[in-house]
């Protein structure tokens, strides 16, 4: 996703159950946009669980 240009909307897919360390309910969940930027924006339209 970094070479895609601006405002291009991404759909991300975090298939968490395939993980072996990812048990048990997620409580929480950090987003870290701009890869270390100083200043960055960003939107979420939304977040579903499954």
């Amino acid at each position: 996703m970094a070479d895609a240009p601006p405002l291009t909307p991404h759909l991300l897919v975090v298939d968490v159950g395939a993980h072996p360390h990812w048990t048990g309910q997620i409580t929480g969940l950090r987003i870290d946009p701009g890869n270390g930027a100083t200043a960055a924006e960003f939107a979420i339209d939304y977040a579903r669980g499954k």
